[in-house]
């Protein structure tokens, strides 16, 4: 196992990782690392950062390796571990209080980022999408565009087709426009989402949920308060069905209902 760790740290970012991400690409649990990454310390082959649950490889022991044991011998492991490591990723893009770990691990997403870039563009697409998702955090609306359009664009010029990923970048960039008051464009991407994820998903989805969310917020910023309402609708029965009454999704919907209840002038239900 410890070597399996080295082989992991050694492709990854000079810096540290943390033992979440970690226990994610091995396929194994955190508790199942301990004795390992403890040996790789007492060996000196690792450096774990004080006061926290993340562990470095000794940097001459990182060169070393990367000679002794060229990644383009091993481009299955090399796929595996970046399939890992975005859905790692995936999983915390959404919410807020995430924001630091994802933060805290992108220099590994971007040494994956250039691992695959000769051998797998759908991967390489996917990991330029999720750097989206820290300056969409932080109010940096325009630098999430450049992310979200450079996959995109490369996705277009391959000529291949990735459903699942063009409605997730469509969605983002739905809510992106309308951040940056460019909400005939959010509403263009938004109806597409929409098409996209209920053809792959199914009306009954949490992803598609969202996409409905999204583009009723479109509609109401242009004026259509109707056709807003009807969207927002959708999503929270969905999500209610879901997730439940007591989540963030839920609570999401119930405020865009409400705020075109209020564009409709209908404050009772709103």
């Amino acid at each position: 196992l410890l070597k399996d760790i080295l082989d992991v740290l050694t492709w990854s970012g000079p810096g540290a990782m943390g033992i979440s991400l970690l226990s994610e690409l091995l396929a194994t649990s955190e508790t199942n690392l301990t004795n390992a990454l403890g040996l790789g310390v007492a060996l000196r082959l690792l450096q774990k950062v004080p006061g926290s649950q993340a562990y470095a490889i000794h940097q001459l022991v990182r060169d070393i390796r990367r000679e002794e044991v060229p990644l383009g011998t091993h481009p299955e492991w090399a796929s595996a571990m970046a399939e890992r490591l975005i859905a790692w990723f995936q999983r915390l893009k959404r919410n807020f209080a995430d924001l630091p770990r994802f933060e805290s691990e992108m220099d590994h997403l971007r040494a994956w980022l250039g691992n695959v870039a000769g051998q797998s563009p759908r991967l390489r697409w996917r990991l330029i999408w999720l750097q989206a998702y820290p300056p969409f955090h932080r109010g940096k609306y325009k630098e999430s565009s450049n992310f979200l359009l450079q996959a995109r664009g490369l996705l277009a010029d391959s000529g291949e087709e990735d459903a699942e990923l063009e409605g997730n970048l469509l969605t983002d960039l739905c809510t992106i426009y309308a951040q940056l008051g460019e909400y005939a464009e959010a509403k263009e991407c938004g109806v597409l989402a929409v098409e996209i994820r209920t053809e792959l998903f199914g009306e009954k989805h949490v992803e598609t949920a969202m996409s409905l969310n999204n583009v009723g917020a479109a509609f109401r910023a242009l004026g259509d308060a109707k056709t807003a309402l009807e969207y927002h609708l959708r999503a929270l029965a969905i999500w209610q069905e879901l997730q439940g009454e007591k989540h963030i999704d839920t609570a999401l919907a119930l405020d865009n209902v409400s705020g075109s209840y209020r564009s409709l002038g209908d404050m009772t239900l709103a």
